[in-house]
């Protein structure tokens, strides 16, 4: 570079190998000074160009590297002052992240002259490496091989690249990994452009056949969807529609594989057809899973209503065994109880088809009881999981006790499945084939299925039993009983809704006058005791509450009753439940106690007027009164309403007052000395 920043740029001849060209100070012709102003005016060009270009430029020397000239766009990417780098190389610097680079350029210059699109990783002066593509050429400055370097920054490509590369590997590796075919096809032929490798797993055909064949499609939907199929997505394509939609394809087995297909419609700027892309998802699991829960949900519908309709609990049982084998193609059905002593399992009932030979084996298994881990009942019992037995005729008489009897029904194929409910086994029911078999998982999901939902139904079925049993006996011994038991109901319509039949005994009056009148309990208490009956029906009091009752015929029976509230769901009051007693006799004899106590303490009182010279008490002298007539203490305690232990006190201080040695002395004396009437 000369001291004006000009460059001087000529050419020596060419080696055969390569094009050198020369940079000098001076002008290559000296034939006078127009050619001198040319040569400077050409520098000038030369040195603005080679400051303005946007591309990162250099000039190292061949022989060692060390920088001769960098222009501004190269300070701008690397971070350098000019005065950092002159003189100095790019291995000193770090700049290159291969050293090895440098020697490779150099060499591929001498061989050649010039080289387009050299890549070369830089370090900048911040650390940060980038990505150029270098143009390189062999030059002469001062007579100095150097090499020329412009290079531009690709590193954002580079990047774009690999991303872009990364891209469409996680995109070959996603729709590899999908399991379901990709594919695209034209929109106006239908013919596979491409499809994904799971075609071939899902459907057995090659992808290439899928590709190859221009109707493979059509041609393999199966035949009774294959008319709806092709015209809904011909109609849906025409519209220029996205749409999906399910059918079946034929699989190079035979197999019938339900397919769900999402298209997407690829149009041009105008809005043309041109290319259709999808997805079909296999949903042949999916839909066997929808008719099996279709098929349960009737089966359980048609066994819930006809178990409803079931007298009692075992005829139920012995209803769902022939829904279910009736549903499912099971021979034989039974039902395992626990017995009376919860100990073993009983045979409830059974259901068979009309074959020889099954009835004598269901008589057989009536008469067999199976305890806990014996028997296939026993061990679905214990375990509360179903279990297979693929041929009950050749086991192990340890494994199926009733062997013998199963290979003379021709039984073979067997399931115990547990019928629970919160952990606890209800039943066992257990199925047989005429034909034996390895294990069908989908049968026993099927059937344990069926069993799980009917432990509710079986459930509800002994507590309706239970409740009816219980309703039986509660009827006889409210109908048997003295007492008067009712229920009141609160709700429409109001009234009795029970009254036992000693409602009529007790008032006279026949039970249907109770059941027509809703305000009949209250008509028939006593006027001066209505605001008591009030009181407790309004402060829903449990008792006990003592009323008088008017019978039919003017009498008046003493009653006491107690009541209890009932209580609906949501907490409102629903109806008042209730007992009541006659205490008649009891009134009778409390009103004799009372005048009896009366003239009892009237005599003591007389006595106390008279003379008293022991000093005793009130009470100790009512005390010494009953002594006197023979009394026993707990006597005394009755008709005095006090405790035995008070009366043992008040006769001690009896007998310690009069000086007496015994009960017997202390009536004796005071019958004598007048102390008593």
């Amino acid at each position: 570079m000369s001291r004006e920043g000009a460059w001087g740029v000529s050419e020596k001849k060419p080696s055969p190998k390569r094009k050198t060209h020369r940079v000098s100070a001076s002008a290559t012709s000296k034939d006078g000074q127009r050619a001198e102003q040319a040569l400077r005016e050409s520098e000038a060009w030369f040195s603005w160009l080679f400051q303005a270009s946007p591309l990162s430029i250099t000039v190292s020397r061949i022989r060692d590297g060390y920088i001769v000239d960098v222009n501004n766009a190269f300070l701008r990417l690397m971070g350098y002052s000019r005065e950092a780098v002159i003189g100095r190389t790019a291995i000193e610097l770090g700049i290159l992240v291969d050293p090895g680079d440098r020697e490779r350029a150099v060499r591929a210059v001498r061989e050649q002259g010039a080289i387009l699109d050299f890549p070369l990783q830089v370090r900048t002066n911040d650390g940060q490496v980038r990505d150029l593509l270098c143009s390189l050429v062999e030059i002469q400055v001062a007579d100095e091989p150097c090499v020329l370097a412009m290079s531009q920054d690709v590193t954002g490509r580079k990047r774009a690249e690999a991303t872009l590369r990364e891209s469409e590997e996680r995109l070959r590796t996603l729709i590899g990994d999908v399991d379901a075919i990709v594919w695209e096809a034209s929109a106006t032929t239908w013919q596979f452009s491409f499809v994904s490798g799971r075609a071939e797993a899902i459907l057995g055909y090659p992808v290439e056949q899928w590709t190859t064949e221009p109707d493979f499609w059509a041609n393999h939907i199966y035949p009774d969807d294959r008319e709806h199929a092709v015209a809904f997505c011909a109609k849906a394509t025409a519209e220029a529609r996205d749409h999906e939609f399910a059918y079946r394809m034929v699989a190079k087995d035979g197999r019938a594989v339900w397919l769900h297909d999402v298209v997407r419609v690829i149009t041009d700027s105008e809005g043309k057809t041109q290319q259709l892309r999808g997805i079909m998802v296999d949903i042949t699991e999916r839909q066997r899973a929808e008719q099996e829960i279709r098929l349960l949900f009737r089966l359980l519908l048609s066994i819930t209503q006809a178990m409803s309709e079931a007298p009692d609990f075992n005829s139920a049982l012995e209803v769902a065994l022939c829904k279910v084998c009736k549903a499912t193609g099971w021979e034989f059905g039974e039902a395992w109880v626990p017995g009376p002593d919860g100990q073993a399992l009983v045979c409830a009932s059974s259901c068979h088809a009309d074959r020889e030979g099954l009835e004598e084996f269901r008589r057989f298994s009536r008469e067999m009881t199976f305890p806990l881990e014996i028997g296939l009942p026993g061990r679905v019992w214990a375990s509360q999981q179903p279990e297979w037995i693929e041929d009950v005729s050749a086991a192990d008489p340890a494994i199926f006790p009733r062997a013998a009897g199963a290979a003379e029904a021709g039984l073979k194929a067997a399931l115990g499945v547990p019928l629970a409910i919160d952990g606890q086994v209800l039943a066992v029911l257990d199925f047989f084939l005429s034909q034996p078999r390895e294990e069908d998982r989908r049968m026993v999901e099927v059937v344990s299925a069926v069993a799980a939902q009917l432990g509710e139904v079986v459930q509800r079925k002994r507590a309706e039993e239970a409740l009816r049993e219980s309703e039986e006996r509660f009827r006889l011994l409210a109908e048997n009983a003295q007492d008067v038991i009712f229920r009141y109901r609160l709700t429409e319509p109001i009234g009795y809704e029970y009254i036992s039949p000693a409602g009529s005994t007790m008032s006279g009056y026949a039970i249907e006058e109770f059941y027509a009148d809703p305000d009949f309990g209250h008509k028939i208490i006593h006027p001066d005791d209505l605001a008591a009956f009030d009181e407790m029906n309004t402060r829903l009091l449990s008792g006990p509450v003592e009323l008088r009752w008017v019978r039919k015929d003017g009498s008046t029976v003493w009653t006491e009753q107690r009541n209890v509230s009932v209580y609906g769901e949501n907490g409102n009051l629903i109806a008042i439940e209730g007992i009541v007693r006659d205490v008649t006799e009891r009134k009778r004899a409390e009103e004799a106690l009372r005048r009896a106590r009366e003239e009892l303490e009237g005599k003591v009182e007389r006595a106390l007027l008279r003379r008293n010279p022991y000093g005793l008490t009130f009470r100790e002298l009512t005390v010494l009164h009953l002594v006197a007539a023979g009394r026993a203490d707990k006597q005394i305690a009755a008709e005095l309403g006090i405790s035995p232990l008070t009366v043992h006190k008040h006769v001690s201080n009896i007998l310690a007052k009069m000086n007496a040695a015994s009960r017997t002395e202390a009536g004796m004396r005071a019958l004598r000395e007048g102390l008593l009437d």
